[in-house]
């Protein structure tokens, strides 16, 4: 998504952090509707993007074509395609280790240990992968 504004001079990612965050979905969806008016898209920033409003206005001003549009519709698409996917398989991994809670828990506690690594060494069982290691 990145090399793509960048080949339509939209320099969008240079001024926000998260390209697919709120204001900036808000703004890709607006230019992939046909809005080309930077004042217009970077009023839709929200939050404490607001104030960078005039960074925005100059981020926002670029040739994005029709084209251009079509090819963000279909990253669009694809992202949250694949973020769904993802929660899904969060929400089974959930499901697949409520019953081994407890011994999720115990390495949890190890500093830079998190619920996903720690849910990694549980096996149906409620046996640890290789010997506790």
């Amino acid at each position: 998504m990145e090399k793509l504004l960048e080949g339509a001079q939209i320099k969008l990612p240079s001024v926000i952090s998260d390209i697919f965050g709120a204001s900036s979905r808000e703004m890709l969806t607006a230019l992939i509707g046909g809005q080309r008016d930077p004042k217009v898209l970077a009023a839709m920033a929200h939050g404490p993007m607001r104030s960078k409003i005039l960074l925005l206005q100059e981020a926002l001003t670029g040739h994005f074509t029709d084209e251009h549009g079509f090819l963000c519709q279909m990253m669009t698409y694809r992202v949250d395609d694949l973020t769904t996917r993802i929660e899904a398989v969060s929400r089974r991994i959930e499901h697949k280790i409520a019953p081994h809670a407890a011994a999720v828990a115990q390495p949890d506690e190890i500093i830079g240990v998190g619920t996903m690594a720690a849910s990694c060494g549980v096996v149906p069982g409620g046996e640890r992968r290789n010997g506790g290691r």
